[in-house]
């Protein structure tokens, strides 16, 4: 799956080019698809800060890492 991943979303390796990690990568694709499917203000919306608490990670990490996949896919969350 991972190369799927890479291959639909990036034009460019963004693993090489910023030293992404398959578990950095899977983190934000929930990350994301947790955003895009649930309104916000919704009891079951999770934060960044809470993504991450779990991950063991920084929330300005996460901060760095959605807003890096967002950018490679040109904001377009939508999948036709």
């Amino acid at each position: 799956s991972r190369n799927v991943i890479d291959s639909y979303f990036f034009k460019e390796s963004v693993v090489n080019a910023e030293n992404l990690t398959n578990s950095e990568l899977c983190l934000v694709s929930m990350l994301l698809a947790s955003k895009y499917l649930i309104d916000e203000g919704e009891d079951e919306e999770i934060y960044n800060n809470e993504w991450a608490k779990a991950a063991n990670m920084s929330t300005e990490k996460i901060n760095k890492l959605e807003k890096l996949v967002l950018g490679k896919m040109d904001w377009e969350l939508y999948v036709s």
